[in-house]
C-alpha cells in the first residue's frame, strides 16, 4: 500500500502527558484516513467490558484481578480510575496492596515518561518525580501572588507535614496544600467564602477553580502541580477545617493562631502557630511515621 500522508494523534491532546492512547493513521488524499495502529484499543475494550464483569462477579474478583488493573492503568497512563473500582479498593487494605504492587510492576516497563503511582486522586505523578526547583518556584510564586492580593496563605496538610517531618516534599504525595483562615466565619459560611475568594482571584488573573459541592476548597492551577487552597473558618475561639474525608471539624484555634513563620527549603512561609499539634490533630499520634496509603 502506498500513501502520501501520515498522522500521529494522541487522543487526549489537552493532557498529552496523561495518557498513551496513541493512534497512527494513513491517507492517500489527506481527507480519508485509515487507522493502522491504535495503542489504546485494547485498554478501551477492557474498560468497556469491566463494569459488566464487576456486576456479574460482585466482590468475588478472581485472584490477580486487582493487580492486573493496577498494571493496565499504569501502562496506559490512564490517570482517572473508574469510580466503582476506586470506591471498592479504597477502603480495603489487601486490595490496595495488590493494585499498588501491579502498578509498581508495570512502572518498571516504562522508560518514556514520568512514573505514576496510585493515590487517593487516582493515578498520578508523585512529587518525587518532579523537579524540586520547579516545585519550589511554583510554591513561592503562589505565596507571593496571593499575598500581593492581600490574602495570607499558609502551609497545611501534606505540605506542612513534609516541611516539618522530612524537611522536604513528601515523595509519594501528588499535590501541594495551603490554607487561608477567614475570620468570623463558621462552617455554614465556608462555601460562600470559597466562592467569593475564587471570584476575587479569577478577577485578578489567577488561574483557579472551586471544587464542586460544599467542600471549602479551591484548586490553584497556575502550577506544574495543583495547589489546593483550603478555606478554614475562625469563630468564637474555634477553627473549622476540612478533616477526615473533608468533613468539617471543630478545632482549638490556639494551635493555628496567631500564624507563625516556617523556614522550608531556603524560603519562609506562613504556618500554624503549632505545626506539630496541627499535624497530630489531622493525622493522629503516628503522624511522624510516613504512611504512603494514608487517605486511601
Amino acid at each position: 500500500m502506498s500513501f502520501s500522508h501520515i498522522r500521529l494523534w494522541n487522543r487526549n491532546r489537552k493532557r498529552a502527558d496523561g495518557t498513551m492512547f496513541t493512534e497512527v493513521s494513513i491517507s492517500q488524499d489527506g481527507d480519508t484516513w485509515q487507522s493502522i495502529y491504535d495503542h489504546g484499543a485494547a485498554f478501551r475494550a477492557i474498560m468497556t467490558l469491566r463494569p459488566l464483569l464487576d456486576m456479574l462477579m460482585g466482590k468475588g474478583w478472581p485472584e490477580g484481578y486487582v493487580s492486573l488493573m493496577g498494571r493496565l492503568y499504569t501502562l496506559y497512563r490512564c490517570r482517572p480510575l473508574a469510580r466503582p473500582f476506586l470506591q471498592t479498593i479504597r477502603h480495603n487494605h489487601a486490595l490496595l496492596e495488590e493494585v499498588i504492587a501491579g502498578s509498581q510492576a508495570a512502572g518498571k516497563q516504562i522508560d518514556f515518561a514520568y512514573r505514576l503511582i496510585f493515590t487517593k486522586h487516582g493515578m498520578h505523578i508523585p512529587l518525587s518525580e518532579r523537579e524540586d526547583d520547579m516545585l519550589m518556584a511554583n510554591l513561592v510564586r503562589f505565596r507571593d501572588t496571593l499575598e500581593g492580593l492581600g490574602l495570607k496563605p499558609f502551609l497545611l496538610y501534606g505540605t506542612l507535614l513534609g516541611a516539618i517531618r522530612e524537611k522536604d516534599f513528601i515523595p509519594h504525595d501528588d499535590d501541594l496544600d495551603a490554607a487561608i483562615i477567614v475570620d468570623g466565619v463558621g462552617p455554614e459560611g465556608l462555601k460562600a467564602e470559597r466562592d467569593r475568594i475564587t471570584a476575587y482571584l479569577q478577577e485578578n488573573g489567577v488561574k483557579c477553580k472551586s471544587v464542586q459541592f460544599d467542600t471549602p476548597l479551591i484548586h490553584y492551577t497556575e502550577s506544574v502541580v495543583t495547589i489546593d487552597i483550603f478555606l478554614l473558618g475562625h469563630k468564637d475561639g474555634k477553627i473549622y477545617w476540612p478533616h477526615h474525608r473533608l468533613a468539617i471539624r471543630e478545632e482549638r484555634a490556639d494551635i493555628f493562631l496567631p500564624l507563625s513563620e516556617l523556614e522550608f527549603k531556603g524560603e519562609t512561609f506562613a504556618a500554624p502557630r503549632d505545626p506539630d499539634a496541627v499535624s497530630e490533630a489531622r493525622y493522629g499520634e503516628s503522624w511522624r511515621t510516613p504512611q504512603p496509603t494514608f487517605g486511601l
